[in-house]
């Protein structure tokens, strides 16, 4: 069988409809830029066959794809999701394609570059496997993702944190065979004698308590969510994101964050939940959290 015998097993595609499904599906952030949206075509002359659960996935819409009409040159555009991408039972890493960037319903798209789908899709695949975490592990990570970047200023590591020992460096252990030191059992216990005076407090001693009229100290804290100390952190948290490639590119151009570290930021949200707003809202988070200490 070759690839053009497979395509005319799937219908071909009703193009105003899928562009507007592929324009808004949460699943497709990660190929969306603005109005424009990246696709993958099909080598019909040089790729391998889909795989059978592949040809299935698409033909149930289960993938999104572009499928020409009948009456015009065969093509199949991919649009997969990340979990679709690194599933190996679709076998779509494997696949030669042609990255192209598409506006419009006629899908028509400018040509970026050719080869294997894993190749020409690197810059935009994690470099870990997408997991569903609870929210207390995803604040765990996000703690965590704060802990390590303390000693991070514009992008560089910090002689503190280069200077930390690795993993796998050598602990100074006692050997196994080492001798406990027990104490012998007639050791004596050091126990007060039963007619040792207890110092108690005299009754009339003053308690420190705030006057009534002491100001309250309002918790920086309200309902998990960071109050803003930093002019960057209050600008950051009044705008308005819908793609998480947006927030970075937000503290690239406005704030001068090193590209690498902010990217690092989104990988952080990114992993923490598959909720495309919710992962929007834990990196504004990270990086309002940066702002105020002052960490960038």
């Amino acid at each position: 069988m070759k690839l053009t015998e497979q395509l005319d097993n799937i219908d071909p595609s009703a193009k105003d409809a899928l562009f507007r499904r592929i324009m808004y599906d949460e699943n497709l952030g990660y190929l969306r830029d603005g109005d424009k949206i990246t696709g993958f075509e099909l080598d019909l002359e040089n790729s391998h066959l889909l795989s059978g659960y592949g040809v299935i996935a698409i033909q149930k819409h289960t993938i999104l794809a572009y499928r020409s009409d009948l009456h015009e040159e065969k093509r199949l555009v991919l649009f997969p999701e990340m979990s679709k991408l690194e599933d190996p039972e679709f076998d779509l890493l494997e696949l030669t394609v042609q990255r192209k960037v598409f506006h419009d319903d006629t899908f028509k798209g400018k040509l970026v570059s050719k080869g294997l789908f894993k190749d020409v899709a690197k810059d935009l695949i994690p470099p870990y496997k997408q997991v569903e975490v609870s929210d207390e592990m995803a604040a765990s990570m996000n703690k965590a993702m704060m802990e390590t970047t303390y000693g991070i200023k514009d992008g560089k590591v910090s002689d503190a944190h280069m200077s930390k020992p690795s993993m796998d460096a050598s602990v100074d252990e006692p050997p196994m065979d080492a001798p406990f030191d027990k104490p012998p059992m007639d050791a004596p216990f050091d126990e007060p004698p039963m007619d040792a005076p207890f110092d108690e407090p005299p009754m009339d001693a003053p308690f420190d308590e705030p006057p009534m009229d002491a100001p309250f100290e309002e918790p920086e804290y309200n309902n998990d969510k960071i109050v803003p100390k930093s002019p960057k952190a209050e600008e950051l948290n009044r705008q308005v994101f819908t793609q998480l490639s947006q927030v970075s590119d937000y503290v690239v151009l406005n704030f001068g964050v090193q590209p690498d570290f902010a990217s690092n930021v989104v990988a952080a949200a990114l992993q923490s939940t598959k909720d495309s707003q919710t992962q929007i809202d834990v990196a504004v988070l990270l990086f309002v959290k940066l702002f105020n200490d002052g960490k960038l």
